[in-house]
């Protein structure tokens, strides 16, 4: 029984096959979700505090084919840190956790085409690619800047774009193997 009003939304993001379904990235207050189109929000907190209250959620990617799997890109407990939920937050679990304290993981995408096909960008500058629904990670670039966002072209799946603090916006056509 409380407000949200009060909180710092850091990212907003829609169910793609519900359009009443609506996750809330919070600055210094986690994960919540909305069934009504925004009427009444609960938080995705979990009792074993894998995703705690205290998150900096900086981005949520739900999977286009299977709007179960949900990303969530964050910063907690001094680390950057993505977790992943197969049951649409109800439970989550740590897939990526960066190696150094004080970055964060501020974007997370999942390809449209080929939802097994995960991105992610760190403020270390590292974007890295799953192909495994987030089990193992590769890096596919390394940055010299803070990676902001990501976005991958939603009518072809090979193109990723990945914006930077500084240096600006670079875009890869092949699954990023090359950027320019």
């Amino acid at each position: 029984n409380r407000t949200i009003t009060a909180n710092n939304i850091q990212t907003i993001t829609i169910d793609p096959k519900d359009s009443k379904i609506i996750y809330l990235g919070m600055r210094a207050a986690g994960l919540y979700k909305s069934m009504d189109g925004a009427e009444t929000w609960y938080s995705l907190v979990t009792r074993d505090s894998i995703l705690n209250n205290s998150a900096n959620v900086y981005d949520i990617a739900v999977d286009p084919q299977n709007t179960a799997n949900v990303y969530a890109a964050t910063y907690q407990d001094r680390y950057g840190r993505l977790f992943r939920s197969r049951d649409a937050g109800k439970t989550w679990e740590e897939v990526y956790r960066v190696s150094r304290e004080k970055y964060a993981v501020f974007a997370v995408e999942v390809d449209p085409f080929n939802p097994s096909t995960v991105y992610m960008a760190t403020a270390e500058g590292g974007l890295l690619k799953s192909m495994d629904f987030g089990k193992s990670w590769t890096v596919i670039s390394w940055f010299n800047d803070v990676l902001t966002d990501l976005k991958i072209n939603p009518h072809n799946g090979s193109e990723v774009y990945a914006s930077t603090y500084s240096n600006g916006i670079y875009k890869t056509g092949d699954q990023g193997r090359t950027w320019r």
